[in-house]
């Protein structure tokens, strides 16, 4: 099952199988506008954040926690920022 959420200007995705293997979460750690909280073993947004409040902003788009999991983590999480033009 896959959990995601729609960013400014693309989708941030959790694949809970790989998610839930991790033990030690460091996209929770890494992310920069502390967004990020677990729950039932994989990262959603944190309580009390709307997720019309990230799409307008919230979620800055630094890719700090897909970073964190693809090096530190089991590979779970990706951004899908589209850039016009860009195949």
């Amino acid at each position: 099952m896959v959990y995601k959420f729609e960013t400014v200007t693309g989708v941030f995705e959790v694949d809970e199988e790989l998610c839930q293997t991790c033990e030690g979460k460091p996209c929770i750690s890494e992310c920069l506008q502390g967004i990020l909280a677990v729950y039932n073993e994989y990262p959603v947004i944190k309580n009390g954040i709307d997720s019309t409040v990230i799409k307008k902003g919230k979620c800055i788009e630094c890719m700090a926690c897909e970073l964190a999991c693809q090096f530190h983590g089991k590979q779970a999480l990706t951004f899908y920022l589209p850039i016009k033009g860009l195949k």
